[in-house]
């Protein structure tokens, strides 16, 4: 069996005369956002018309570098659509109407594609919620069982799988594929640009992040699994082009030259590039060659970027006119009021009624920039369960809060962005505490492209 690596977390899965693509994308760019389009990095350029024919399509989530509707419309109509049983009704309208066959796969069921035979099974208990809707796919040849490759994608390794392995329901995949999605960057660097841990953000720079994430991709993850390869692959985008740094390092390769390293056994850690081929061999040990219809493009040298500036930078154009602006800001205690009720229902609100405890009733800060009002600020009051106005420029005395420009949340709100479009250099979080209880966490629930009723809406219709 031979695992083709397209790019960021793209494969092409090839035994016989049967080839399945998962989550495909062809460009050199992807993102729902018109106004922002990430690179994928390490730049390379794709030779569809080399590329043998795909007899299916595994799409395993919604999101953008998985799901992605301009590089699908590349392929024959005819090619089969497979998605999850939890993915959102509106990515399968819009493959319907792009002409596509689609196929829900059921938990735990085999289907067989040619020579090929998949078996879907759910993200991990652990995994982030915004990603609990991925399939985690098991892939075997029909004549070699011995040769199954497992895939966790940007989730937790599903506990169903391993207690299916332990069990010896499944034999134990040749290969496990783990998604690095730590977001690890330079020493002099966050590890995401956005969001902020005050105090104690220090750690996230050390040499020794790095290791932690080895440590859970290699050792965490895998426990109770034999494979005799495990592939790094994932993050491979540049969110940024003016700083010119990766969303990682993206050098899969150094990773698993460190793992390789620190390792003890027979165990062979890849660290992929696009165009890598690996192959999977009975009875003999993996090789990697090169795809010949994949080239890779010699891209701009990666720097280490300073720390982002306090203020963020606008996606869309902010307001240009004073009175549209005005009118934008008198929306703002309705846009505020549904993402104040998820507030209440995430831990997020765990961490701010610890801080009340402390005396402040109004623990965390929404500071809108304007072109023509200056920050306009809304604090979350404890005692009424909204938002309330207050000065958008205090954010000194807020241990929780969020920033970034009015007119893109309006956009947000308006189904007109992602989430994921902005979180890069346009919105600026901070939080003390636990991250999974951070403003980032519970905003990333409310605007997931899987709940955001207007931007499901928009993504079908596009």
């Amino acid at each position: 069996m031979r695992l083709t690596f397209l790019g960021h977390q793209s494969w092409f899965v090839s035994h016989g005369r049967t080839n399945l693509l998962i989550d495909p994308l062809f460009l050199s760019s992807f993102g729902n956002s018109s106004e922002l389009q990430l690179e994928i990095w390490p730049p390379r350029h794709i030779r569809l018309e080399a590329m043998p024919k795909p007899d299916a399509v595994l799409l395993t989530h919604e999101h953008p570098d998985h799901f992605h509707p301009a590089s699908l419309r590349r392929l024959p109509r005819k090619t089969p659509m497979l998605i999850g049983p939890l993915m959102p009704e509106a990515v399968e309208r819009r493959l319907q109407r792009d002409r596509f066959p689609v196929k829900r796969l059921e938990l735990f069921d085999t289907i067989r594609i040619g020579e090929l035979e998949i078996v879907a099974f759910q993200a991990g208990e652990g995994s982030d919620p915004w990603e609990a809707r991925v399939v985690q796919p098991y892939i075997r040849p029909v004549d070699e069982e011995d040769l199954a490759v497992f895939m966790t994608v940007d989730a937790v390794l599903s506990e169903a799988f391993r207690d299916a392995v332990v069990n010896e329901v499944l034999p134990a995949p040749r290969c496990l594929v783990f998604s690095n999605n730590s977001g690890i960057r330079t020493a002099t660097t966050p590890a995401h640009p956005s969001v902020h841990h005050f105090p104690g953000a220090a750690h996230l720079g050390t040499n020794l992040y790095g290791l932690r994430v080895l440590a859970g991709l290699l050792l965490d993850a895998a426990t109770g699994i034999d494979a005799e390869d495990v592939v790094i692959c994932g993050d491979g985008y540049i969110p940024d082009p003016e700083a010119g740094v990766p969303f990682t390092l993206s050098d899969h390769a150094r990773l698993a030259s460190v793992a390789r390293s620190l390792s003890e056994g027979d165990v062979v850690i890849h660290g992929v590039a696009p165009g890598d081929v690996l192959e999977l061999r009975s009875n003999h040990r993996s090789r990697t060659r090169r795809a010949s219809w994949i080239r890779r493009i010699a891209g701009p040298a990666t720097k280490s970027s300073p720390c982002p500036p306090m203020v963020p930078r606008p996606l869309l154009q902010p307001h240009d006119d004073a009175a549209a602006e005005r009118r934008a800001i008198r929306r703002l205690p309705s846009l505020l009021a549904e993402p104040a009720r998820t507030i209440l229902l995430t831990p997020t609100c765990d961490e701010l009624f610890a801080a009340a405890a402390q005396g402040n009733p109004r623990p965390l800060l929404f500071s809108f920039q304007t072109a023509h009002h200056g920050a306009v600020g809304y604090a979350f009051d404890l005692l009424t369960s909204s938002f309330e106005p207050t000065p958008g420029d205090r954010i000194d005395v807020y241990p929780f809060g969020l920033m970034m420009h009015l007119r893109d949340f309006e956009a947000l709100c308006d189904g007109l962005v992602q989430w994921w479009d902005l979180t890069a250099f346009s919105v600026f979080i901070w939080y003390g505490g636990d991250f999974a209880k951070s403003p980032f966490q519970a905003m990333a629930v409310h605007f997931a492209d899987a709940t955001h009723g207007l931007f499901l809406e928009r993504l079908a219709m596009a």
